[in-house]
């Protein structure tokens, strides 16, 4: 009979005896791989190798400082015109910018109007579980300011008994 806490130590121990014998096969494709790659190479397969790393080694410098250029130049794009901005796209209205983070598309003067700091990478559900934090303390605030107010009213009222003049 074979019940299935057995099965399930048998799959255990097979398991675990092909995790140990992983570091070792990895050892063993390796080396076997790394010495007998070089057993096919023909002499046209060492000089296409040569010239393909060659090219590389040579153009790199090239490409990362036309890279750099055309970096710069998009820059100098994005950040030479600020107030020349024409109409933005819904895709910029909704991501409140031409990106996320501190390199938003708002300007200060709208961020001030809205009272916003710079909110960095926040999540949309932060932001909403902030601004419910500040309604709730805006709420709070006015009630205790109402609170205030019923107590100064209370204090002028005088109380009215019938059949007695109250002035």
């Amino acid at each position: 009979m074979s019940d299935p806490l057995s099965r399930f130590l048998a799959g255990a121990l097979d398991f675990l005896q092909w995790l140990v014998s992983l570091p070792r096969q990895g050892y063993t494709n390796l080396t076997r791989n790394s010495v007998e790659m070089w057993d096919g190479m023909t002499p046209f397969k060492y000089i296409r190798l040569i010239a393909i790393l060659g090219g590389y080694l040579f153009l790199r410098p090239y490409l990362q400082k036309w890279g750099e250029r055309t970096q710069a130049k998009q820059h100098e794009k994005e950040f030479s015109s600020p107030g020349q901005q024409a109409v933005l796209s819904a895709n910029e209205l909704r991501d409140g910018g031409k990106g996320k983070g501190k390199g938003s598309g708002k300007s200060v003067k709208f961020q001030e109007e809205e009272g916003e700091e710079d909110k960095g990478d926040w999540g949309k559900k932060a932001r909403k579980r902030q601004r419910d934090v500040e309604k709730k303390i805006a709420e709070r605030e006015e009630e205790r300011l109402m609170d205030k107010e019923d107590i100064d009213i209370m204090e002028h009222l005088v109380d009215y008994e019938e059949g007695k003049d109250g002035w």
